[in-house]
């Protein structure tokens, strides 16, 4: 049977349960999983903001070759946005098949960010504190996401990020775009450069 996007809404909504690539995502109270798939949705397009953002300031110190790597953080975002659309649309036979897609896509975005902050030389430079922040919030925010969507690749997710001669620990963290922007935001301003603010939401 196909479920309209509408149906399978609602038949989530009722407490039943989505398995998805060997794991079975549990509802909770805050959040369930059709929650975690519209919570990306939105998110993608602030993500890339934020991304922006962080060009802007590494942009006077990018090597060469960080540009390329920094396509492919962007093409990253690109594909994620067209996968959470192609899942959200998917008929329920197809969905287990549109969530690997995402899960390898968020994953990817890990290593394509990591690829780029190694490529950009930031060793000493003191805008690193600032990047750090930044890179922060996104990476929280992304394993956050992976972690909701399917548990147990959460693992696959870089646990550290090198900026520089520092390292982020990442922690978890689920935000919708509101809160996301927020953090970001606030991150800017903590760290002197209100410029780096993105648009908040409505």
């Amino acid at each position: 049977m196909t479920l309209t996007r509408r149906e399978f809404a609602l038949t989530v909504g009722s407490g039943m349960l989505y398995s998805g690539i060997g794991a079975t995502v549990a509802m909770t109270a805050g959040c369930n999983s059709t929650d975690v798939w519209h919570q990306i949705e939105t998110w993608v397009p602030v993500g890339i903001d934020a991304f922006d953002s962080i060009l802007a300031i590494v942009d006077p110190l990018m090597a060469p070759g960080a540009a390329a790597i920094a396509l492919l953080v962007k093409a990253g975002f690109a594909s994620l946005a067209s996968a959470i659309d192609g899942y959200l649309n998917a008929p329920a036979s197809e969905k287990t098949t549109w969530a690997a897609k995402v899960k390898l896509i968020l994953s990817q975005l890990g290593t394509d960010l990591q690829s780029f902050l190694s490529a950009v030389n930031l060793s000493g430079n003191p805008i690193v504190k600032v990047v750090v922040a930044l890179v922060q919030v996104i990476v929280d925010t992304i394993a956050g996401f992976l972690g909701k969507v399917v548990p147990a690749a959460a693992s696959s997710f870089p646990q550290t990020f090198r900026v520089g001669r520092e390292t982020i620990h990442v922690e978890p963290m689920l935000r919708d775009r509101k809160k996301f922007v927020a953090a970001f935001n606030n991150a800017c301003v903590a760290n002197g450069h209100s410029e780096l603010q993105i648009p908040r939401t409505p």
